[in-house]
């Protein structure tokens, strides 16, 4: 009798082992091994991010540099009159009269503001042109909204401009 018992015995360790030591050890190896995994998604996600975040620094550089650039040609407050006087001498140079030289109110935009000018100049359509030319080639942001141009009947290739320029500057006090 004692011989079946230890049989029994024999046979019951490796399925009371099972039962109790290694299906127990099993779930937790699974366990750990899910939270591993989760946490290598996790770690591929935040991959992904830095290189979202180091392609975003980069824009944002090319922004910031584009912006430096913008300011660069944006005249601050006090050399506005400048940018004026060049208006007005680049008239003259190329043989027109200037008539009408008037700003209008100014306008604040959220970091800039707008000089609103409104200029009548008469002379001839060639030196008119090269006065176009000239003024759109300024370091300067020149906006021209409005323009009308009347040939005046009693002389020949000369020509009357209303023009409405819009001179942008720099709102910065400093």
């Amino acid at each position: 009798m004692y011989k079946y018992f230890y049989i029994l015995i024999i046979l019951a360790t490796p399925v009371l082992s099972y039962v109790f030591l290694f299906q127990p050890r099993a779930y937790e190896i699974q366990k750990i091994e899910d939270n591993i995994a989760g946490m290598n998604e996790q770690l591929q996600i935040f991959e992904a991010s830095k290189k979202d975040i180091a392609e975003l620094s980069d824009e944002i550089a090319k922004v910031e540099e584009s912006l430096t650039r913008l300011k660069a040609k944006l005249p601050d407050q006090k050399n506005v009159e400048n940018v004026l006087r060049n208006v007005w001498n680049i008239a003259t140079k190329h043989n027109l009269e200037t008539r009408n030289f008037r700003t209008d109110k100014i306008q604040n935009i959220d970091n800039y503001m707008r000089v609103p000018i409104e200029m009548t100049i008469t002379g001839d359509f060639d030196g008119y042109y090269e006065f176009l030319q000239q003024l759109e080639s300024l370091p300067r942001i020149i906006k021209i909204p409005t323009m009308t141009i009347e040939s005046l009947n009693n002389h020949d290739g000369t020509i009357q401009a209303n023009i409405y320029l819009n001179v942008y500057c720099s709102n910065d006090i400093s």
